[in-house]
């Protein structure tokens, strides 16, 4: 609830606690079913040898539900939850964890989020990093790094591969 009211508060908006139970279902629901043609990219990201992972700002009782009721989160070489770890994008701190889970240099990943400020907090770390803003433009963008996206339709999430 917490997270929603500062969601809120942040856009000028005030959510009853009526709309914040239901935006929790809605995101809950998101994220355990995830586009089925965006994990089909990241099983071909690790099949061709690449690591990946999630680094998101999830409160702590949602990867808690996650880690027990989403099979798909075992396609990911590393997870980094911001609240399990009591850090959140943009901090520094959260980008470097995810490095260090994957084993490798800021120059060596590839950093995708929806959102600018995170998107600057990891290229100031050396992170090489795309703000998605659509699959068509996604799926430009990536190619410079040698990366080709098959999917059709789908929503976003953040990760670090090797470039």
């Amino acid at each position: 609830a917490a997270y929603w009211q500062e969601i809120a508060r942040d856009n000028g908006r005030k959510f009853t606690d009526r709309q914040i139970q239901k935006l929790i279902e809605i995101d809950l629901t998101l994220w355990i079913n995830p586009t089925p043609s965006m994990l089909a990219w990241v099983g071909g990201l690790r099949e061709s040898g690449r690591k990946t992972a999630i680094l998101s700002n999830m409160p702590r009782e949602f990867s808690r539900y996650l880690r027990s009721n989403a099979g798909w989160l075992d396609d990911f070489d590393f997870k980094v939850f911001s609240g399990e770890m009591g850090v959140v994008k943009p901090d520094p701190e959260i980008y470097q964890a995810c490095l260090q889970g994957l084993a490798v240099n800021p120059e060596e990943a590839l950093f995708i989020d929806d959102v600018a400020v995170n998107v600057k907090a990891a290229e100031v770390i050396g992170i090489n990093s795309i703000r998605f803003d659509s699959i068509a433009q996604l799926c430009a963008d990536v190619q410079p790094f040698g990366l080709s996206i098959p999917l059709a339709n789908g929503g976003t999430t953040s990760f670090i591969a090797p470039a």
